[in-house]
């Protein structure tokens, strides 16, 4: 039987990535990346609540305007070998949803992930190992988003919906 040994190369370049990456959370953190403002929701909007939509949601490619608390889930970052220790080379990013619960770590069919962009800036989140950095606020404000109701997979507790997003507000 022939085996293959392949050389692990050590360096502080980038074969594992690093470049010597500076850590966000040593830097400027967030400033510098995109944010949105939430600017209060007009006396117009009269959503629907989160828990009412998904206990019998409308059919995909429906407008919707449901209301909730925003959050985002847990990230998931890469997993790559930095040279130097307390280098920040992993890449990281987490979904923004609407959700009741006040901690995610992934997504559920009592869930609804916004999807798209608004103004160039995408409803996503991203960062290193040391911080994620969100366009929006992230620790439950209310929040009534507009858009179209979309299929976001299946799991085996049941259908998981997003929203391409067209508008968000802060409830008042």
């Amino acid at each position: 039987m022939r085996r293959w040994v392949l050389p692990l190369v050590v360096s502080t370049g980038s074969l594992l990535g690093c470049d010597l990456e500076p850590c966000l959370a040593d830097g400027d953190g967030c400033a510098g990346r995109a944010t949105l403002a939430l600017a209060a929701c007009g006396s117009d909007v009269s959503p629907v609540a989160l828990a009412d939509l998904l206990a019998a949601p409308p059919a995909p490619g429906t407008a919707v305007e449901v209301a909730g608390p925003l959050r985002r889930e847990g990230a998931i970052c890469t997993q790559l070998g930095c040279a130097t220790a307390g280098g920040c080379c992993n890449g990281c990013g987490a979904a923004l949803f609407l959700s009741a619960e006040p901690t995610l770590a992934v997504g559920s069919p009592a869930d609804l992930r916004l999807r798209g962009s608004l103004g160039g800036v995408d409803l996503s989140c991203g960062g290193d190992e040391s911080l994620v950095c969100c366009p929006l606020p992230t620790d439950g404000p209310q929040v009534v988003v507009t858009g179209e109701l979309v299929e976001d997979g299946v799991s085996v507790d049941g259908s998981h919906y997003g929203v391409t997003v067209l508008g968000i507000c802060r409830a008042e």
